[in-house]
């Protein structure tokens, strides 16, 4: 795409809604944020003020003949939704992709707590099945150790499946619906929350068949509570989709307040989550 061509996209373009479309079709023509940085899109000659300025300017122009203080507010107030859907996409682009690290450290973590749990067992068969009071200690080690996996792999899941649908629902409310996450970051993405998901299939299928990690009496009654309940993780992640957007609603809200100089009302916003922090009341993420 030459500079003429992207430019003449922006002729009679009136809102910044219609503008951050343009730009989202452009980034989406890249496998990842990468390939879109260093392409010439950005790299030469893309100027996003220099975009709000041909934006306001083709605003100015369709209020030409009205009075100066409704054009003054109309493109003020435009200019300002620009700077917030600007934010808004930027957050999800960069601020998600950081937290794919966290996922995969999270993963490996898992696989690391399911490897311990399965040498422990090899090492009481080994040494201490010869005493019975050994191997319930034993035993006891790699419940406490599944009991963590558990607890991990439910909060794993929960942010695996709730970044997607969060990116998803702000997509829907601003940005009609366009995709907003680059190819290479919904793959890895997916990638990580299949093997989560294989991984923990692995283990509820060996805890399954064990009467003690189960806690039941016999092995006669099978049907026993999944180790971790996918189904339910997915609930409880709808269920608390509003407000984790709203959370980042607000974010960039306060970055837009910080950003246009009136940093009372971005600092009360940021005080306002920090007060849910550290009275535990913060959304789960």
């Amino acid at each position: 795409m030459t500079l003429e061509t992207r430019l003449s996209k922006l002729d009679g373009l009136l809102s910044f809604k219609q503008y951050m479309l343009t730009l989202i079709a452009e980034m989406q023509q890249f496998d990842s944020f990468e390939a879109y940085s260093l392409s010439q899109v950005v790299g030469k000659w893309h100027r996003i003020r220099d975009d709000f300025e041909k934006i306001t300017d083709g605003i100015e122009a369709k209020l030409k003949g009205q009075d100066r203080e409704t054009i003054y507010h109309t493109t003020t107030k435009a200019s300002r939704e620009g700077v917030f859907l600007y934010m808004m996409l930027n957050r999800v682009i960069t601020g998600y992709r950081g937290e794919h690290y966290r996922h995969a450290y999270n993963g490996l973590l898992l696989h690391h707590l399911w490897q311990r749990a399965q040498n422990e067992s090899l090492r009481q068969l080994a040494h201490k099945a010869h005493k019975l009071e050994d191997l319930q200690d034993g035993l006891e080690v790699i419940r406490e150790l599944l009991d963590t996996f558990k607890g991990r792999a439910n909060r794993h899941l929960y942010h695996l499946f709730s970044e997607r649908r969060v990116v998803e629902a702000i997509s829907q409310r601003y940005f009609d619906g366009r995709e907003l996450m680059f190819k290479q970051d919904r793959d890895k993405l997916e990638t990580l929350t299949r093997e989560a998901l294989d991984l923990i299939e692995r283990v509820q299928d060996v805890v399954s068949e064990s009467d003690f990690l189960q806690n039941r009496e016999s092995n006669a009654n099978r049907e026993a509570a999944p180790l971790v309940d996918v189904e339910a993780i997915r609930a409880e992640v709808d269920r608390d989709l509003q407000q984790h957007v709203t959370y980042e609603v607000d974010m960039v809200r306060a970055d837009v307040f910080t950003e246009l100089g009136n940093r009372d009302k971005g600092c009360a916003i940021y005080e306002h989550y920090g007060t849910l922090i550290s009275t535990g009341g913060q959304l789960r993420r």
